[in-house]
């Protein structure tokens, strides 16, 4: 007889699949993989030769890529064989959480269907990571509740907060999806200040230690894209409505993302807990921000990390649920775009 174990193992199969078959490399990802090239020639971390310019938006991706180089010595091949490792950690990862029940099968289909994420699962760009971080970081939320003592339980607080230092390494801005779940963790802990201490300073410590070495290195905290494009001069107003049209043409091309996007707050506020709730507030954050910046020209690029999050929450409603009722709304919201 068929088993839910199958229907996990197919879309598992199928993903893999999906993500070979469309295997490729976006031109910003060979702004790094030049400074990539200079530093295995022995340049430095650059862009020219003798100009300390940072390059690279994800201090974690590329440093990850630049530890595998030394190994490899092949820029290319380092992107292809991280990305596809990454890639199988996160279904790994997602499998581990959710086992093998409708809230697993509806968050693959839902990678497999959304065009702003997978599409970025491979083109050598950091996204692979930043997924894989941010699906750990979630994970072990969900783990506090079910830890059994309360040394158990300080383990995961401290796994949360070195996920949650490694996230601004990753992307700076992504820390708008879990800095209100991580400021409500640290506000029910109120009331044990030294743990406190402790949760912050791993939290903030990594941060903190790479934006003096930017300074030292590069004599900016921030990366050249940070710059170029948060301080263009541009009016205000203008930017909002490049912005508003980024939303836009993402709904026309894209509507599965879009909808989830917009179907997980009320979700969150409706069925699910206050933490899940504060990561609902992230992904609202993340997406008035992105209004604020006037979008990307990649398409889906960056909204495919408040889609993550989303997908995530509806995945722990589905999960709440009996089986047959679970699978009858899994099948819906994918279909419903």
């Amino acid at each position: 007889p068929w088993r839910s174990r199958d229907t996990s193992y197919a879309l598992l199969f199928v993903s893999l699949i999906v993500f070979a078959k469309n295997f490729w490399l976006d031109e910003d990802a060979h702004i790094p993989f030049r400074s990539l090239a200079q530093l295995q020639a022995g340049n430095g971390a650059v862009w020219n030769v003798g100009e300390r310019v940072q390059v690279y938006t994800s201090v974690a991706w590329y440093w990850l890529l630049a530890a595998v180089n030394l190994l490899v010595h092949n820029v290319i091949a380092t992107a292809v064989a991280v990305t596809a490792l990454l890639f199988v950690a996160l279904l790994v990862l997602a499998r581990r959480i959710y086992g093998d029940t409708p809230a697993l099968w509806f968050l693959l289909v839902s990678f497999l269907l959304s065009k702003g994420f997978f599409d970025y699962t491979s083109s050598g760009l950091s996204n692979i990571l930043d997924y894989t971080v941010m699906l750990a970081l979630y994970g072990v939320y969900r783990q506090i509740g079910s830890a059994q003592t309360n040394l158990a339980a300080s383990r995961q607080l401290y796994l949360i907060a070195s996920l949650t230092g490694l996230v601004p390494l990753a992307r700076h801005d992504l820390s708008l999806l879990c800095i209100l779940p991580f400021a409500l963790l640290l506000w029910r802990q109120r009331h044990h200040w030294r743990l406190e201490v402790v949760l912050i300073a791993l939290a903030g410590l990594p941060l903190l230690l790479w934006t003096i070495a930017s300074l030292v290195y590069y004599g900016l905290p921030f990366p050249n894209t940070a710059y170029s494009k948060l301080h263009h001069g541009f009016p205000a107003g203008l930017i909002l409505k490049t912005g508003l049209a980024y939303f836009y043409w993402n709904a026309r091309l894209d509507p599965l993302t879009m909808l989830i996007i917009a179907a997980a707050p009320v979700v969150a506020f409706l069925k699910l807990q206050s933490w899940q709730r504060a990561f609902a507030l992230g992904v609202v954050l993340q997406c008035l921000y992105l209004c604020k910046i006037g979008g990307d020209y990649l398409t889906g690029r960056f909204l495919s990390f408040p889609f993550l999050v989303a997908a995530l929450l509806v995945a722990d409603w589905l999960q709440s649920l009996t089986l047959p009722r679970a699978a009858a709304w899994a099948a819906l919201v994918t279909t419903a775009a």
